[in-house]
């Protein structure tokens, strides 16, 4: 939760950058009657886009909605400079529209880019886990380890990985799963919740609920067992 937050601000910083600069050109460049004066702010609103696309090149795939709304504005940022400064300056501009939505574009190609380039065998095929259902009886750390393994071996993404782990719950534990999707906001939509939920989390949440609690009841059963025992001796 905390690597969302933090990457949502930071898209919400970009575009609040994003819409100063287009205020600077509104009230900058429109007065501007010299050309070269208005090539000059053009050249230096590009650098603070350029900046801001630097700063955000750690995006991955999973900021997908926010790389595609600061391209979106950067479209229009651009449409605007042309609209501005007239067929003057039509050749330049054209070039810093192709810059600005090729450098936004590259956020988005560059990860999978660095993963195609690592060679990757075949999924080895594993049976699915079985299903969880939260009981006392059954072994939590049994299924966690049967998932972890079934999701490395299966090579399946980071985003998918909760998906998977909830696909592998049933009654009281799939309920409890559920409640989770609702809580983080995500309506009954656990795809949207395994997107930006991490399966390590979401199995600490699961062994808080299930598991340390069993633990704590056995042990609490084992106490008073042996509490009856010693006063019947």
């Amino acid at each position: 939760m905390r690597e969302k937050k933090r990457r949502v601000e930071a898209a919400n910083a970009a575009m609040q950058e994003l819409e100063e600069v287009r205020d600077a050109v509104t009230t900058q460049l429109i007065p501007q009657v010299d050309l070269q004066r208005k090539v000059e702010i053009i050249a230096q609103s590009v650098e603070r886009l350029a900046k801001v696309q630097e700063r955000h090149f750690e995006f991955s795939r999973s900021q997908e909605i926010s790389v595609r709304s600061m391209r979106t504005g950067l479209r229009d940022f651009a449409r605007e400079l042309v609209g501005a400064v007239g067929s003057e300056v039509t050749h330049r501009l054209e070039k810093t529209e192709r810059f600005c939505v090729g450098a936004i574009e590259g956020v988005k190609v560059a990860a999978p880019k660095e993963e195609e380039a690592r060679p990757r065998g075949e999924p080895i095929k594993v049976k699915f886990p079985d299903s969880y259902s939260g009981k006392r009886e059954e072994n939590f750390d049994n299924w966690d380890a049967n998932v972890k393994t079934y999701v490395h071996l299966q090579q399946v993404s980071p985003d998918q990985r909760v998906l998977i782990a909830i696909h592998a719950l049933r009654d009281e534990a799939a309920n409890f799963a559920r409640s989770q999707v609702r809580a983080a906001n995500c309506s009954d939509d656990p795809v949207a919740y395994s997107s930006f939920t991490s399966l390590t989390e979401f199995l600490k949440l699961l062994r808080e609920r299930f598991a340390d609690v069993g633990r704590s009841v056995k042990t609490s059963d084992m106490e008073e067992c042996k509490g009856t025992q010693g006063h019947n001796g």
